[in-house]
């Protein structure tokens, strides 16, 4: 089956985007797997979509919502996948260990995607932001320019909490090097 509805993303961000654009509507809770090597994405991904019933049609999906059935969202990205689910039931997803993006934020990558004031959060997972805190402190005596690099690499997209992030390690920084007697 080709990606004609969009199940492959061929980006982390287009990834991140997806999970933060169904959390909008609903779709809170997850399941991720990776798909191991020696088996086929294509193959697998057709076998998700049947077995989890997965459409995109918003008749189908809007009927489903009003019987009490949990409609299923899968995307994937390269050997990563995690299928999304509304509230209801549904009998093939209800028999996963799932996660609750309000209870549990999903980690991708570097990258956490849960809730903040009960709207979709998207930032730099706790492990990878304290790397960074350690880093921000070693280079804020630095040179002004590579501290300015450092800080525009962090992340390439602008979420956020992504950007809340960034600000206060630009606010850590910057006391470092007023202390020290430096521009900020």
């Amino acid at each position: 089956m080709p990606n004609q509805r969009g199940y492959e993303v061929k980006s982390i961000g287009q990834f991140l985007f997806k999970l933060q654009m169904y959390m909008r509507y609903g779709y809170l809770y997850y399941y991720s797997r990776s798909i191991p090597e020696h088996k086929s994405a294509t193959e697998v991904d057709r076998k998700l979509v049947l077995l989890y019933d997965v459409t995109f049609n918003r008749a189908i999906r809007k009927s489903r919502r009003e019987k009490g059935v949990r409609n299923v969202i899968y995307i994937r990205y390269k050997n990563q996948f995690v299928l999304l689910a509304t509230k209801g039931t549904n009998p093939e997803f209800d028999r996963l260990t799932y996660g609750c993006f309000e209870d549990e934020p999903f980690l991708f990558m570097h990258y956490t995607v849960g809730t903040k004031q009960q709207k979709p959060n998207v930032q730099l997972s706790h492990r990878f932001y304290s790397i960074l805190r350690e880093k921000a402190v070693r280079i804020a005596l630095n040179d002004y320019l590579k501290v300015e690099k450092f800080l525009r690499e962090i992340s390439p997209y602008s979420y956020r909490g992504i950007t809340e992030q960034r600000w206060k390690l630009y606010k850590l920084i910057n006391i470092k090097r007023k202390k020290s007697g430096l521009s900020r």
